[in-house]
């Protein structure tokens, strides 16, 4: 896992040993990661992407693009909205994600 936020790696390692996880935590940008181009087959991002505008969620996944073959993102719309938000998301139609990502080196399976 990956965050700029170092607080937030903190709790996510403390998470990760009370449940005595393996998972391996690491500063990094997503903008900008330190990763090799295809070093991974799958990137996951969960109410990340939301709290970007339009041009930083396109440069988002085409970085995700660059280190993995695939990314999968799940994202809050204007039509599903949980009751955890921060109050900086943007609720987007499921149209507006689609051309975001068309507008990017990505595509929808």
């Amino acid at each position: 896992g990956i965050d700029s936020d170092r607080d937030m790696l903190a709790l996510a390692q403390r998470f990760n040993r009370e449940g005595q996880g393996s998972v391996q935590y690491k500063e990094e940008d997503m903008m900008h990661c330190s990763f090799p181009d295809d070093c991974f087959d799958l990137i996951f991002s969960h109410g990340v992407l939301e709290h970007f505008h339009e041009d930083g969620v396109v440069r988002a996944i085409n970085e995700g693009l660059r280190v993995a073959k695939r990314y999968i993102i799940s994202v809050p719309t204007i039509f599903d909205v949980s009751n955890n938000l921060l109050g900086d998301e943007n609720l987007w139609t499921a149209r507006k994600w689609k051309r975001l990502i068309a507008r990017s080196n990505g595509k929808l399976d």
